[in-house]
């Protein structure tokens, strides 16, 4: 493992609605997108902090 100390994390979770056909459980439909969708969660883990670059 990386000692991460002194470095920033961004946690990043957000929601991906799946569309599903017929009636899937755990689906339910959704106006904005006008169809029956399950919503999964993806989460992502990055350092935080612009790229060092050489000039």
């Amino acid at each position: 493992m990386r000692d991460l100390s002194g470095h920033r994390l961004v946690l990043d979770i957000d929601g991906l609605p799946i569309e599903d056909y017929g009636h899937q459980g755990g689906s339910a439909f959704h106006g904005l997108y006008g169809a029956r969708v399950t919503s999964s969660l993806v989460a992502s883990l990055a350092e935080a902090g612009a790229p060092e670059f050489d000039s």
